[in-house]
């Protein structure tokens, strides 16, 4: 009998340092998303604003090539005509 008491405790034991591990593994791994989430949205609003930024400046560069193509196109008018 002393035997099986001693095999029901070590399995007692077992179970609740199972039970430990599993609980600080998922809170651990609670933490962990949470900081993957926070990084990423964090990443995603930089790369946003660089883009917003880029449309930006890639909008001028793009309305001062159309400015210059008008005088361009005005100018062989003129010499045409």
């Amino acid at each position: 009998m002393t035997e099986i008491e001693l095999l029901i405790g070590f399995i007692g034991v077992e179970l609740a340092l199972a039970s430990l591990f599993y609980k600080i593994f998922k809170d651990f791994r609670i933490e962990l998303q949470e900081e993957i989430d926070s990084k990423a949205k964090t990443n995603f609003l930089a790369l946003e604003s660089i883009l917003k930024n880029s449309d930006k400046r890639l909008s001028a560069r793009l309305s001062n090539l159309e400015d210059r193509f008008v005088e361009l196109h005005h100018c062989i008018q003129q010499r045409k005509g």
